[in-house]
């Protein structure tokens, strides 16, 4: 196996189970809880060294759905809220730092007619057209098979970061909550109806350089749906 990589095969040896793998710049065969998490406290805490019970993982997951305060999370630390309405309180307090935001909604109803989806920080207390949002969709239609999808791009000024339209099936972003850089760049798949689906294109910037963004805040979504939020800090 080259030098540089971690081997995803183990043995077992009586009570101790091993794996090829680094271990500070040495690479060899060694006990698991020194390979597993080790840029944590210690191997066996993942990540960050914070919860050794997710070791294995490398990063703590943490269930926020029922939560009624904003959750800190470490780095590395992954927090889950579901949801089944249009409105998502997802109660995650932020520091400046980069964070990723993945979403994953039904498929099952169509959302014809409905506007736009939006990230709104700490929960709305921004100023009308704070924020800049750039919006490249691609529409497809499912009844051909074949053919060019039609392509439109667009500028949205609002108090929120547009996170996408109608019904987010699939979203994955890339949040920054810098004070003098607050921004998100993310694509998402989305459903208009059984037979249109779009692919977005999106990036945000809320131009104050000095207001501080201390909640992630909540999802305003175009329609009634059920799905998953998952936020991961990352620095």
């Amino acid at each position: 196996m080259p030098k540089g990589t971690d081997a995803t095969v183990f043995t077992e040896v009586g009570s101790t189970s091993y794996v090829w793998g680094d271990k500070d710049g040495q690479f060899g065969r060694w006990p698991t809880s020194y390979i597993i998490g080790k840029d944590g406290a210690n191997g066996s805490n993942g990540a960050n060294g914070a919860n050794g019970a997710n070791g294995a993982n490398g990063y703590t997951v943490i269930d926020n759905s029922n939560a009624v305060s904003d959750l800190a999370l470490g780095i590395g630390e992954v927090a889950y809220i579901n949801f089944s309405s249009n409105v998502a309180n997802l109660y995650i307090a932020t520091v400046p730092g980069l964070y990723e935001m993945s979403i994953l909604g039904d498929f099952a109803t169509s959302c014809a007619g409905a506007t736009y989806c939006f990230l709104t920080p700490n929960s709305g207390s921004l100023d009308a057209g704070s924020v800049d949002n750039i919006i490249i969709s691609a529409q497809a239609n499912t009844t051909t098979a074949n053919g060019a999808a039609t392509v439109s791009g667009v500028k949205v000024e609002d108090n929120r970061f547009v996170i996408g339209a109608y019904k987010i099936v699939s979203g994955k972003y890339t949040i920054s909550t810098k004070t003098t850089a607050k921004t998100i760049l993310g694509s998402a798949l989305v459903v208009y109806n059984d037979t249109r689906y779009d692919n977005f294109q999106l990036t945000g910037c809320w131009a104050n350089t000095t207001a501080n963004w201390t909640s992630l805040g909540k999802l305003e979504l175009s329609c009634n749906q059920t799905g998953t939020v998952y936020i991961r800090r990352l620095l």
